[in-house]
């Protein structure tokens, strides 16, 4: 799967601190964030529709490696009522589910009288954020012909519930490819064709708890989550869980950290290409910065994010590794 370069972007563009969100603003009215930067992104995977990847001369591989430099601009805006306690939001906010990515989101949050805030909201399907993968990615030794992957969500989160450093986070969302023709090029039945579709529900639900430590301005945060993906095809549905551990410092100069994300999938039913039901392990390691006020310019903060991640399958065509480093700057308002 190719992700739009705009979903890329920098972990740091809002504080991964948990101990920053117990307030939404400290003042009522439109506030803002612009950011614009670069992005390297190497990888190796069957689901990269960069064009050089195009070709697979066999199922047994994990396909050609290849390294992109792309731009990429991120924006948000929030209103806050007078009270303080309500806030709308529109604009691209940390994705809940993958760490390095944004969404495009449109949403309110609330404060109640006990601290914990409320947050709804919509990830619409648009083009300016839209994916790509391949129509039928077991075509071999000619061109495989991309589609668009168009995704669409709700999600309902609750933060620093009764003032707590703890959030409850649950998203329903839906995949739907413009072309599904996956196994089309195989020698397959019908049934076995079917099996294979990808289109498909999703729900991820995710607890997360912060710990601030015994140095200064220092932080571990963990989270748990799991992901039910329901697929037309059952062996393209399945179950994902996942651990992440976050070790970070936050002061009012700079945000840094260490981020390790452990991940198995299974799926559901055997796979016919490979004659095998799909496992996969899934390692992610990140590091990011951020510098506030750089040389004291106010309102601007420099963000850079270098990771690496990493799928293991019993099936080799399914893994993969990433590398990926971004540097960009923003300005508030």
């Amino acid at each position: 799967m190719q992700k739009s370069y705009l979903q890329i972007v920098a972990a740091s563009l809002i504080t991964l601190s948990p101990f920053a969100h117990a307030v939404l603003a400290e003042q009522s009215g439109f506030k803002g964030i612009v950011g614009i930067g670069a992005m390297n992104q190497n990888q190796q995977s069957q689901f990269n529709t960069d064009s050089d990847n195009a070709i697979t001369p066999s199922l047994t591989s994990k396909g050609k490696r290849t390294n992109d430099v792309e731009p990429y601009f991120y924006g948000a805006v929030t209103y806050t009522g007078s009270n303080l306690t309500n806030q709308t939001f529109i604009g691209f906010m940390p994705s809940d589910m993958e760490i390095e990515n944004y969404d495009f989101q449109l949403g309110w949050r609330g404060e109640f009288s006990n601290s914990t805030v409320l947050t709804l909201a919509y990830v619409p399907n648009l083009g300016l954020t839209q994916k790509q993968t391949w129509a039928d990615p077991f075509v071999t030794n000619q061109a495989r012909q991309k589609t668009d992957e168009k995704e669409q969500a709700i999600k309902v989160q609750l933060d620093n519930i009764d003032g707590l450093p703890l959030s409850l986070k649950y998203r329903f969302g839906t995949r739907k490819l413009d072309t599904e023709n996956s196994g089309n090029s195989q020698n397959l039945l019908q049934s076995q064709r079917d099996s294979l579709n990808r289109n498909a529900d999703y729900h991820h639900g995710a607890v997360e708890f912060a710990l601030p430590l015994f140095w200064k301005n220092t932080y571990i945060m963990t989270e748990v989550s799991d992901t039910l993906t329901i697929a037309k095809g059952d062996a393209m549905s399945s179950n994902e869980y996942r651990g992440r551990m976050i070790a970070g410092y936050s002061d009012k100069d700079y945000d840094f950290g260490l981020i390790g994300v452990l991940g198995h999938r299974k799926y559901d039913a055997v796979n016919p290409v490979f004659n095998q039901t799909q496992k996969d392990n899934l390692y992610n390691t990140w590091l990011f910065f951020s510098w506030k006020h750089p040389l004291d310019v106010k309102h601007v903060k420099v963000n850079t994010l270098v990771g690496y991640k990493r799928t293991n399958s019993n099936i080799e065509f399914y893994s993969a590794s990433e590398s990926l480093m971004t540097l960009d700057v923003s300005y508030s308002f």
